[in-house]
């Protein structure tokens, strides 16, 4: 009996990685790519004209980022798998694709040595797959800085500026949703940064989870 072909979107806005992607999965006589692309945009529609069963999805995109994308993916199908794909060694990142429906995290640096057992398992054992390196990730957090919510510190705008950069947004397209400069976005993450005495944006992603400046919709 033949095996079904894994219908396969791959969405990164890199060619260059696209196609070594691509390239890697060339040995996997399961996979079929259907489709790239290198934004959101258009994914809808693609969704709607063809056949997916796996979506190879990475997180910082252009004008969106994949995590928003998840919702819009599961307002369309069921059925397609996600597998996020993407370089944020961040836990909470994680935490986040998979209670909004994802199947699978897994690091770009990890690709080449995981990416096709993840896909095995997420399509043919129907269970999750996360790279080793993330989980170690959260347990260090965990015993590292357990100290549940941090304190609320940030001005009103403050806040707006942090939930747009936790969500994956450049400085520029931050600048751009709320009228404000590029220069002056920076000067803004700089105050954050001092005052919440995180060092980079990693930081920043779990302080806005924490403080519920990024909402899950499960809807």
């Amino acid at each position: 009996m033949t095996q079904s072909l894994i219908n396969t979107l791959i969405v990164d806005d890199h060619a260059i990685f696209r196609a070594g992607l691509i390239k890697l999965l060339e040995n996997n006589h399961q996979i079929k790519i259907v489709g790239e692309l290198d934004s959101g945009d258009g994914l809808t529609s693609f969704l709607d004209s063809n056949p997916v069963d796996l979506i190879i999805l990475d997180i910082s995109l252009p004008r969106t980022n994949g995590l928003e994308l998840i919702d819009e993916i599961r307002s369309k199908t069921t059925k397609a798998k996600i597998l996020i794909l993407s370089m944020h060694r961040v836990a909470d990142y994680c935490r986040l694709a998979l209670k909004r429906g994802a199947k699978g995290y897994v690091l770009k640096e990890d690709a080449f040595d995981q990416l096709n057992q993840a896909i095995d398992i997420i399509i043919n054992q129907n269970k999750e797959y996360i790279s080793p390196s993330i989980t170690k990730a959260a347990a260090d957090e965990f015993f590292t800085n357990n100290t549940g919510i941090l304190p609320d510190i940030l001005t009103k705008s403050e806040k707006v500026i942090l939930e747009k950069i936790a969500s994956g947004m450049s400085n520029k397209e931050v600048g751009k949703s709320v009228g404000i400069s590029v220069r002056t976005v920076e000067t803004h993450r700089a105050h954050i940064l001092r005052k919440l005495k995180i060092k980079n944006t990693a930081g920043l992603v779990q302080y806005a989870i924490k403080q519920n400046l990024i909402h899950i919709n499960k809807s």
